[in-house]
């Protein structure tokens, strides 16, 4: 029952990152990190660069770019969490990209938004946020996320 709730979690977060997030507009609305305990489910690893990265209020910005230009690309980012116990807490986020079978070499950009509400530590009013994503070696962005 955990699993599928979870694989429908996933599957939502997919539809949603395809469908209302890939057109860069500000008002498209963020889509929650996926919390991910490792059980089974894989993410597409595609590789891409985060050209840039800020938050605005709950919402973590990232501005990616991929090789593609002949088919929609998915975005989704998940937290292995617990809160990372350091001063302030911490967490790992990370951008997983599926490329959908998009064979094409054009340098993509796109803006893609998500709520970082579920990060948030009850025993802190802020969060390190550490952006990993594929093809990247190290963070591909740290920021402080307050609230």
């Amino acid at each position: 029952m955990r699993y599928t709730l979870l694989a429908t979690t996933l599957l939502l977060v997919v539809c949603l990152s395809g469908c209302e997030l890939l057109d860069g507009t500000d008002d498209a609305p963020p889509v929650l990190i996926v919390p991910f305990d490792g059980g089974g489910t894989s993410f597409a690893r595609d590789t891409l660069s985060v050209e840039q990265a800020r938050i605005r209020g709950d919402v973590l910005i990232l501005e990616v770019a991929y090789p593609g230009g002949c088919a929609e690309h998915a975005f989704v980012a998940y937290s292995p969490g617990p809160i990372i116990r350091t001063l302030p807490p911490g967490a790992d986020v990370f951008l997983a990209h599926d490329a959908r079978g998009d064979a094409c070499t054009d340098q993509m950009r796109k803006e893609v938004r998500f709520s970082l509400t579920p990060l948030r530590a009850r025993e802190s009013d802020e969060v390190l946020v550490f952006v990993l994503a594929p093809g990247t070696s190290g963070f591909a962005a740290r920021l402080r996320y307050r609230y």
